[in-house]
């Protein structure tokens, strides 16, 4: 049984997970929300890479997934060049 990971991001991004020996990757869809699916219960970072190289891109640690339960880890915002 597997978990989810949810959340949005303030720009077009590519998102992954890493954790129990697994990578998993989505792309940021029209109104910049995410899911990672399919993630096995136990603890995850997260890497959002930015579409526009105007963003710094960002990890997020210690997003723990629970089995048959969705994880949201709300708005990512990714600070913006200067």
């Amino acid at each position: 049984s597997t978990g989810y990971i949810q959340g949005s991001v303030n720009v077009r991004s590519s998102v992954s997970a890493y954790g129990n020996g697994d990578t998993l990757s989505t792309i940021t869809g029209s109104n910049n929300s995410f899911k990672v699916m399919y993630a096995k219960p136990g603890t995850y970072s997260l890497t959002i890479v930015s579409a526009s190289a105007l963003f710094y891109d960002s990890t997020l640690t210690n997003i723990s997934v629970v089995s048959g339960q969705v994880t949201n880890v709300g708005m990512i915002n990714l600070r913006a060049k200067l």
